[in-house]
């Protein structure tokens, strides 16, 4: 078993967050439902990293509880659209910012990260398609930037200028390669 979870958590999770990353980065919105998915299981994978060390020590259980958490966000952000669209963006939205800016006071650094996602959820709801597409191409550069951030440990402040390169180079080609569509 121990080597199954060392096998899921090295080189193939990677590739997985790279591949993730360049389609959310570059065809989130032609993507759509596949973007959803994939954007609520990452952010509820995501969620599950930060609480299931806190409640099982086993790394098996540990993995099942992030599968599961993924698994269930990625299923809500098929069902109800605008709702899973508010969510899926807020989510995507709070959870890069709070990876990308770091703020001294935990609370301050959750609230305003919270807020910000809120925000943007609300607005997503009025404008599906530009909202989509700011949310995909910003998912997917964090993705990226913290992907080698990781990788070939990049020091701070680099990590944040190649989340906004990439969210830019993102985000513009999705808004031309979409025009016709919707």
């Amino acid at each position: 078993m121990e080597g199954f979870i060392n096998f899921i958590t090295g080189v193939p999770q990677n590739i997985i967050v790279l591949v993730l990353g360049v389609l959310l980065l570059l065809f989130g919105y032609r993507l759509k439902r596949i973007a959803m998915i994939i954007i609520g299981f990452v952010v509820g994978w995501s969620i599950a990293s930060q609480f299931a060390p806190n409640m099982i020590a086993d790394p098996f259980w540990q993995f099942i509880i992030k599968i599961a958490c993924g698994a269930l966000l990625a299923i809500l952000a098929t069902t109800i659209e605008r709702l899973a669209i508010f969510a899926i963006v807020a989510l995507a939205i709070g959870s890069s910012f709070f990876n990308a800016v770091a703020i001294a006071d935990p609370m301050a650094h959750i609230s305003i990260s919270i807020a910000v996602g809120v925000v943007a959820g609300v607005i997503s709801v009025w404008a599906i398609k530009p909202m989509f597409i700011i949310a995909s191409g910003i998912k997917g550069a964090q993705m990226l930037s913290t992907l080698l951030a990781t990788v070939f440990t990049i020091p701070s402040p680099w990590p944040l200028i190649i989340l906004v390169a990439l969210a830019a180079v993102g985000i513009g080609f999705q808004w031309k390669d979409c025009k016709h569509l919707d």
